[in-house]
């Protein structure tokens, strides 16, 4: 994987949802149902050799998530992370 690769699985994953984070609850708070919803993965907790990036920047995703999560909470935002896989 060279770094344009990698730079854009960060910004698709990552990035977006720190921005979304940092710029919606103020849009947010105008409304009544207040919630973010982070599109996750299960490769956040299965390590790929042959998508390490994807592995990385999911895990980031839910960490994170978890993180926001607990600030936006005395404004009462909800912050989720869904991760839909095959059963």
């Amino acid at each position: 994987m060279d770094v344009p690769d990698w730079n854009r699985e960060m910004d698709t994953s990552v990035s977006s949802m720190f921005l979304t984070a940092t710029f919606g609850p103020p849009l947010l708070e105008k409304g009544q149902e207040r919630a973010i919803v982070n599109m996750a993965s299960a490769s956040g907790h299965v390590a790929s050799v042959d998508y390490p990036a994807c592995v990385m920047t999911m895990a980031a995703l839910e960490g994170s998530t978890t993180a926001l999560s607990q600030a936006a909470g005395d404004r009462s935002i909800r912050i989720h992370a869904v991760a839909p896989c095959r059963t």
